[in-house]
C-alpha cells in the first residue's frame, strides 16, 4: 500500500509544488530507505521504477528552477541509488537498466548545468558518486563487473561534462575524471608492500640494488597497517582499480568500445584515434598525467609480479587482469593523441625522484640507457634512498678491495655496479643478459677482464670471499658486491664457456665451495620472517606473525646472496651435464675435489629448510629463495646418493624420506623438488633392485616400495575425491586447492613408478608388476586418469590428435616458477595412461577386459585413436635401434603395417617370424606367424605360444619378445654338431637338425643326407667310420 500511495507523487510535481517541500523530502527519505538495501526482490524493482520516474520528473527542465532542488540531499541520494543500481552487472534490474540510467543521467546533466561542472557543489556530488563507485567496484572484482562499472562511469563523466549545446569539453571531462579517479584510488588500501615485494624479487634476480632502509620501510607503520590492512585484499583491489581506470579512459576515448558489434558499421581506426585526440590534449594532459603514470606503474608491477610469482595462487587469480591491463594500456598509447614522449619524460622524472621500480617503468618505455639518470657518486644520501637502479648511487668504492697487483683490475663495488646497470636494463626489457654486452661497461670491461677480476677476488682478501663467514653479519655493500660477482660468474659460465680456462674454473669451484659453506652456516636466517603485509603462499589459517626489523634485515641479506650462490651452482651443474670432451678435465676435478663438499652443504641447507618451513607462515618472499634452492637440489648428481657405502645408503634413505613427505606439499617448489630428485634417482634405484633380485634377496626391500607410504596416502585422497565420478566424465580440478595438490602428487608418484618399470629388466619388471597388482594400485590409477582426461579426448573431439600428440611426444616438462593450471593435470592424466600402456600393458589389458561394456568401449576408442599409433611407432623404433646387435637374427620393420619380421639364420638356412600389432595395441592380442619350423612341431608350437603369452600377459615389449624367441633358438642349436655329409646344422629342405646317429663313431646326420649317401654309394656304411650303420 505504501508503494502504491507514492504513485500520486508525480502528479503533484509542477513548478508550483502542490505539496510542501518538507512533505516531498519526507517521501524521498522513505523511498531512499526502501531502496538502500540489497536489490534482490520484486518489491525493490517496483520501487526503483517509481524512483526513476520521480527523479526524471524532479530534474526535468522547468522544475529545476525551484531553488529547493539546487542542493537537496534526499533527492541527490535517490540519484546515487539509481546510479548504484545501474552499476549492478546482473540482478533483477538488468531489464530496467536503461530507464534507471536515463533517470540519473538527466539528474547529473541538470545538476552540472545548475552548479557548473567545475563548481564546488557538483564536485562534492562527484565525490559521493566516487564512494558509490568504490563500493560497487571493490565488491565486484570480476572483469565483467569491472567493465560494466567502467561503462557506467564513462557515461557519468560524459554527461557531467556536456554543456547546454550538447557538446563535451575535453578539459572539463579530464578534470572530473581526475576528481572521480583520485577519490576511487584513495579507497584502495596501501599497495606499498606490492612494490616492495617486486623490488625485492628483482633484486634477488640481479636487476636492482637495495639498501638496509628497504627492510625498514617494509616494517614502517606496522601498528597502523597490520590491524586494518589485508595484503591479499589490497593486491586484488589495487589491480581491480588499475584495470578500471584504463577501461574508463578507453570508454571515454571510444564510447562504442564494447558495443561495436551492435553497430551497423564499426568505426575505423582513424575515427577512434580522432576520439582519443579530443580527450588527450595539451590542456587535459596535466590532469591525466598522474593517472596514466599510476596505470603504467601498475602495469610494470604486473610484469614484474608475473616474472617472479607465476606459481602462486595470486597470479592464477590476477593473470587475466594483468593481460587486459597491458593490452588496454598499449591500445590506449597507440590510439591516444598525446605524445609518447610526454609519458616518457614524466616517468623519468618520477624515477629520478623516487627510484625503485619507477626506473624499470622508464626503461620499459624507451631503448635509451641510464644517461638520463646522471647522478654523481655520493650525491644521494643512502639513508633516504631505498633502492636505485643507478648502482653508483648506493655503491661506494670499496677500500678493502684495493689493488694488490697494478696489472690486475680489482672487482670493486663500482665496477660491479656498472655491470648491474647493464643487467637492470636487460631485465626491464625482459631479455637475458649476454656477457658480450659487457665489452663497453668500463671497469669490468670485456670477458677477459671479468675473468681477471674473478682471479683478483681470490688474491685480494679471503674475508671478502666469505671464507668461514656468517652472511647476516656482513655489510650491505659486501652482500651486494658478492651477489653481483656470483651473477657475473654464472653469466660467464652459461654464455661463454669456451673462453674459460682451467685456472678460471678453479676460481669458480673454490669460490662456490666457500660460499655454500658460508650459506650453510647462515641457514637459520634463510627464510624471511613474515611481516604484517606479507603475502602468504597458501590461504592462512592463522595470523601471520610479525618480525623484528633486525631479523628481517638479516634474512634479506642471506636471501639476496644465497639466491645468487644457488644460481651459480645450478649454472655449473647444467654446464657439466652436457658431456663434451673438453669439459672432462674440468668435470673430473669438480667431481673428485669439490663436488662432495658442495653437495653436503647444499643437502644440509635443504634439510634445514624442509624441517623449519612452516607452511602457514611461508610468504612470497620465501618463494624467491625456495625456487633456486629446490632447483639446485634437483640438479645434484644422483651418484652422490647411490654410492656403494654406508654414508651413501644413509644419504639415500634420508633424501627419500624427505622427498616422499614433500611430494604432497602445497608449496609448488617443494613438491617439484621431491619429484625431480626421486625421478633422477629412479634409474639408480632400479639398478640396485636388479642386483637384489639377482642375489635372491627379500623382495619386500625393493627400493620401489619406499614410495608405498606416499602412494597409499595420495591414493586414499584420490579414491575419496573421485569415487562418485562417472568414468569418462571430465573432472576439472582448480589449482591451489588440496584436491589439486594431492592429485598432482599422486600422478607424479606414478610417473616415477612407471619410469622405474621402464628401466627394469623383464625379471624385475615382473616383480614390480606383481607387487603393484597385489596392492590393487593400478586399478585406481587407470580409473583416475579417465576422470581427469580433457573432454575433447574423452569425446574424441580432437580429430587430428594434435594437442595430445604434443603432450605425449614431449613428455613431462615440469619447471619451477610456472603457473599451476587445471590443464596440467589433464595433460598428466594423458601421459600417465600412455606410460601405463607402454610400461605395464598386460596390467592395463587386464583392467580393461574386466570393465563394463560402456567403459571398455570408451577406453578402446581413446586408446585406438590417440595412444596406439604412437605406441606402435615407438615399438618399431625400439626394434630398429636394437637390431644393430642381434648377431644371427635380422629384423625388418614395416611401420605402416605395424609389422615386424624377424629372420633367424643358421648356416645358409633362414627362419622367419612375423609379429603384427593390432589397431588397438596393446589392448588387443598380437598376431604371431611363422612359415618354417626347425624343431619338432610340438616344441615349435610351444615356443610361439610362449611368445604370445609373454607379449600378452607379462608386460613385455616387442623387442623383449623377439629376444626371447631368439634365445630359445640359440639354446636349441647351441653345441649341436653339423651334419657330416652336408656340413650344415639345419637341413635345407625339411629344416631338421641331425638326428640319425652312428652307433660306432656317434656322429649324427640328417635323414635325407644319409639316405642320399646310401643311394649314391650303394653302401649302408657310416660315411665317417665306414662301419655298418
Amino acid at each position: 500500500m505504501r508503494v502504491l500511495s507514492y504513485l500520486v507523487v508525480p502528479f503533484c510535481l509542477t513548478p508550483e509544488l502542490v505539496i510542501s517541500s518538507e512533505t516531498l523530502r519526507t517521501i524521498m527519505a522513505e523511498l531512499y530507505k526502501a531502496l538502500d538495501t540489497p536489490w534482490t526482490t520484486d518489491t525493490h524493482k517496483s520501487c526503483a521504477a517509481l524512483v526513476a520516474e520521480l527523479v526524471l520528473m524532479l530534474y526535468h527542465g522547468d522544475l529545476m528552477l525551484s531553488p529547493w532542488l539546487r542542493c537537496n540531499p534526499p533527492a541527490e541520494g535517490l540519484v546515487l541509488l539509481l546510479f548504484q543500481g545501474s552499476c549492478l552487472h546482473n540482478g533483477v534490474y538488468a531489464e530496467m537498466r536503461t530507464d534507471i540510467t536515463h533517470a540519473w543521467q538527466a539528474a547529473v546533466v541538470a545538476l552540472a548545468r545548475t552548479h557548473g561542472p567545475l563548481g564546488e557543489p557538483f564536485l562534492e556530488l562527484l565525490g559521493r558518486f566516487s564512494s558509490v563507485l568504490a563500493g560497487e567496484l571493490l565488491g565486484s572484482l570480476d572483469v565483467a563487473g569491472v567493465d560494466h562499472i567502467a561503462k557506467m562511469t564513462a557515461s557519468l563523466l560524459r554527461v557531467g561534462a556536456t554543456d547546454s549545446m550538447g557538446a563535451t569539453d575535453t578539459t572539463t571531462l579530464a578534470r572530473i575524471y581526475d576528481v572521480v579517479m583520485s577519490n576511487v584510488f584513495q579507497s584502495v588500501p596501501s599497495w606499498t608492500h606490492i612494490t616492495d615485494l617486486c623490488l625485492y624479487a628483482d633484486n634477488l634476480r640481479g636487476h636492482h640494488y637495495i639498501t638496509q632502509t628497504f627492510a625498514r620501510r617494509a616494517m614502517e607503520n606496522k601498528s597502523v597497517t597490520s590491524a586494518t590492512s589485508n595484503p591479499v585484499d589490497s593486491l586484488y583491489k589495487y589491480y581491480t582499480v588499475a584495470l578500471f581506470s584504463i577501461t574508463v579512459l578507453m570508454e571515454l576515448c571510444h564510447e562504442k568500445l564494447d558495443n561495436s558489434a551492435d553497430d551497423d558499421e564499426s568505426e575505423t581506426d582513424d575515427e577512434i584515434t580522432e576520439d582519443c585526440n579530443h580527450l588527450v590534449s595539451s590542456q587535459s594532459w596535466p590532469l591525466l598525467q598522474s593517472h596514466l603514470l599510476n596505470i603504467h606503474y601498475a602495469n610494470v608491477i604486473a610484469h614484474t609480479f608475473t616474472a617472479h610469482f607465476k606459481s602462486t595462487l595470486y597470479y592464477s587469480s590476477l593473470s587475466h587482469k594483468f593481460e587486459l591491463l597491458n593490452l588496454r594500456f598499449c591500445l590506449f598509447q597507440e590510439k591516444s593523441g598525446f605524445e609518447r614522449d610526454q609519458l616518457i619524460i614524466a616517468t623519468q622524472e618520477k624515477a629520478k625522484q623516487e627510484g625503485d621500480l619507477w626506473v624499470k617503468a622508464a626503461l620499459s618505455l624507451t631503448d635509451a640507457n641510464f644517461t638520463w639518470l646522471s647522478v654523481e657518486v655520493g650525491e644521494i644520501d643512502d639513508s633516504n634512498n631505498t633502492s636505485s637502479p643507478h648502482a653508483d648511487q648506493v655503491c661506494k668504492t670499496d677500500e678493502g678491495m684495493s689493488d694488490t697487483d697494478p696489472e690486475l683490475p680489482t672487482l670493486t663495488s663500482k665496477g660491479l655496479a656498472v655491470i648491474n646497470n647493464c643487467r637492470c636494463q636487460a631485465g626491464a626489457k625482459e631479455e637475458s643478459l649476454i656477457v658480450n654486452q659487457l665489452d663497453n661497461v668500463g671497469e669490468a670491461g670485456s670477458i677477459v677482464r671479468v675473468k681477471r677480476c674473478c682471479m683478483c677476488m681470490i688474491k685480494a682478501n679471503r674475508t671478502n670471499l666469505l671464507f668461514e663467514s656468517h652472511i647476516s653479519k656482513l655489510d650491505w655493500s659486501d652482500v651486494q658486491r658478492l651477489s653481483e660477482a656470483a651473477r657475473v660468474m654464472a653469466d660467464v659460465v652459461n654464455s661463454n664457456p669456451e673462453v674459460l680456462e682451467q685456472e678460471v674454473f678453479d676460481v669458480v669451484h673454490i669460490t662456490l665451495t666457500s660460499w655454500l659453506a658460508s650459506l650453510e652456516k647462515s641457514k637459520e636466517s634463510l627464510l624471511v620472517p613474515a611481516g604484517p603485509l606479507s603475502l602468504p603462499l597458501v590461504t592462512p589459517t592463522m595470523n601471520i606473525r610479525g618480525a623484528s626489523i633486525e631479523n628481517l634485515v638479516d634474512a634479506y641479506k642471506v636471501a639476496v646472496l644465497g639466491a645468487n650462490i644457488l644460481q651459480l651452482f645450478a649454472t655449473l651443474e647444467r654446464f657439466y651435464a652436457t658431456a663434451e670432451e673438453r669439459k672432462q678435465s674440468f668435470y673430473e676435478e669438480w667431481k673428485d675435489v669439490f663436488a662432495e663438499e658442495v653437495y653436503k652443504s647444499l643437502l644440509s641447507i635443504f634439510i634445514y629448510v624442509a624441517d623449519h618451513c612452516d607452511i602457514q607462515q611461508l610468504t612470497c618472499h620465501d618463494l624467491l629463495l625456495l625456487e633456486p634452492l629446490c632447483e639446485a637440489v634437483s640438479l645434484m648428481n644422483p651418484e652422490y646418493f647411490l654410492v656403494h657405502s654406508k654414508q651413501g645408503h644413509e644419504r639415500l634413505k634420508l633424501v627419500m624420506k624427505y622427498c616422499c613427505h614433500l611430494v604432497c606439499s602445497p608449496i609448488a617448489p617443494l613438491q617439484l623438488v621431491a619429484y625431480h630428485v626421486i625421478k633422477r634417482l629412479s634409474r639408480g634405484l632400479t639398478s640396485l633392485d636388479t642386483v637384489m633380485v639377482a642375489a635372491e634377496a627379500d623382495l619386500a626391500n625393493l627400493n620401489l616400495w619406499m614410495l608405498n607410504g606416499a602412494l597409499e596416502l595420495t591414493q586414499g585422497f584420490v579414491d575419496t575425491l573421485y569415487s562418485d565420478q562417472r568414468l569418462g566424465d571430465c573432472c576439472t580440478v582448480q589449482p591451489h586447492t588440496d584436491a589439486y595438490t594431492f592429485t598432482l602428487a599422486y600422478l607424479l608418484l606414478w610417473d616415477i613408478v612407471l619410469d622405474m618399470c621402464g628401466w627394469a629388466g623383464a625379471q624385475l619388471r615382473y616383480h614390480y608388476a606383481a607387487g603393484l597388482s597385489n596392492k590393487g594400485l593400478m586399478q585406481t590409477l587407470l580409473q583416475t586418469v579417465f576422470c581427469l582426461m580433457p573432454e575433447e579426448i574423452l569425446r574424441l573431439l580432437d580429430v587430428k590428435g594434435s594437442k595430445i600428440s604434443e603432450v605425449l611426444m614431449s613428455g613431462l616438462n615440469l619447471k619451477y616458477g610456472v603457473s599451476s593450471r587445471s590443464e596440467t593435470l589433464q595433460d598428466l592424466a594423458c601421459w600417465m595412461y600412455f606410460c601405463s600402456l607402454r610400461r605395464l600393458p598386460a596390467m592395463v589389458r587386464q583392467w580393461w577386459s574386466g570393465e563394463e561394456p560402456r567403459v571398455a568401449s570408451l577406453v578402446e576408442k581413446v586408446t585406438t585413436r590417440y595412444m596406439s599409433p604412437l605406441l606402435c611407432s615407438l615399438e618399431m623404433q625400439s626394434v630398429q635401434k636394437e637390431n644393430t646387435r642381434t648377431g644371427n637374427m635380422a629384423v625388418k620393420v614395416h611401420p605402416t603395417a605395424r609389422e615386424v619380421v624377424a629372420v633367424y639364420h643358421v648356416d645358409e638356412v633362414s627362419l622367419e617370424l612375423s609379429i603384427q600389432l593390432p589397431l588397438n595395441h596393446p589392448l588387443g592380442p598380437v598376431v604371431v606367424e611363422s612359415s618354417k619350423q626347425m624343431v619338432d612341431t610340438s616344441q615349435w608350437r610351444n615356443w610361439l605360444m610362449q611368445l604370445n603369452v609373454f607379449l600378452t600377459y607379462q608386460n613385455g615389449s616387442l623387442w623383449d619378445g623377439l629376444a626371447l624367441w631368439k634365445s630359445n633358438l640359440d639354446k636349441r642349436f647351441e653345441g649341436i654338431e653339423e651334419c657330416y655329409i652336408c656340413f650344415s646344422v639345419i637341413h635345407g629342405s625339411n629344416f631338421q637338425i641331425p638326428k640319425l646317429c652312428c652307433s660306432t663313431c656317434k656322429k649324427k646326420f640328417h635323414s635325407p643326407c644319409l639316405y642320399k649317401w646310401f643311394s649314391t654309394s650303394n653302401k649302408a656304411t657310416c660315411p665317417i667310420c665306414r662301419n655298418l650303420f
